[in-house]
């Protein structure tokens, strides 16, 4: 599983399904549909994949430059 899939966990008798977020902790993190995260330890934790979300394909992207106007850095 990645950043971004749409993941069930299961803990105990509750189910939660969001996407999967990024985390500098320990826990597994999801964000739920109504906006919120939430955090779980992996302690009887399930997690099972519902979609997994495919990277955007970011192309290369051309700015004009003007003429007659400062550079800015």
């Amino acid at each position: 599983m990645r950043i971004g899939d749409r993941v069930r966990i299961t803990k105990g008798n509750t189910e939660y399904e969001g996407k999967l977020m990024p985390t500098t902790t320990e826990q597994v993190v999801v964000k739920l549909d109504n906006g919120y995260n939430i955090g779980f330890r992996d302690e009887g934790l399930s997690i099972s994949l519902i979609e997994e979300v495919q990277p955007k394909q970011v192309g290369h992207l051309e700015k004009p430059f003007k003429e007659g106007l400062p550079n800015v850095s």
